[in-house]
């Protein structure tokens, strides 16, 4: 498989990955009952920004005085020689992030559902206390 056949399947996984809604708050929270917002949700948008990991393979020329032109040169040529594992890598790590979050936000909605559910409970046990004690 040659690099261009390797770049073509990576973003063919992440664009499945993008459909099935791995990369969107609003789609993570999509597949957990309605209910009140999650713990945190400012948080979790902010996590969501930062799951896409996306390397940068544009190389800095550098401006050394004599071997600056060398330098750039074996620049380019260990980022051509990484650029496939460091790709697949970060399909990788996006994949990972992706579900991550997924996981976090259907916790913090349970948090949520929890901490709602524990001051429903406190109100009932407030209205009984007054009336057990008349």
């Amino acid at each position: 498989m040659n690099e261009s056949d390797l770049m073509d399947e990576l973003h063919r996984r992440v664009a499945e990955k993008k459909a099935q809604g791995l990369y969107s708050i609003d789609a993570l929270s999509d597949e957990i009952r309605p209910g009140p917002e999650p713990v945190d949700a400012d948080g979790l948008a902010r996590l969501e920004r930062l799951v896409d990991v996306a390397p940068d393979p544009s190389v800095v020329r550098s401006t050394k005085p004599v071997i600056g032109g060398a330098v750039t040169g074996a620049k380019h040529v260990l980022v051509r020689a990484t650029r496939q594992p460091v790709d697949d890598l970060a399909c990788r790590a996006t994949t990972f992030n992706g579900l991550l979050l997924h996981h976090l936000a259907g916790l913090a909605r349970e948090v949520a559902l929890l901490q709602a559910r524990v001051d429903e409970l406190e109100r009932a046990l407030s209205a009984v206390k007054p009336a057990a004690s008349a």
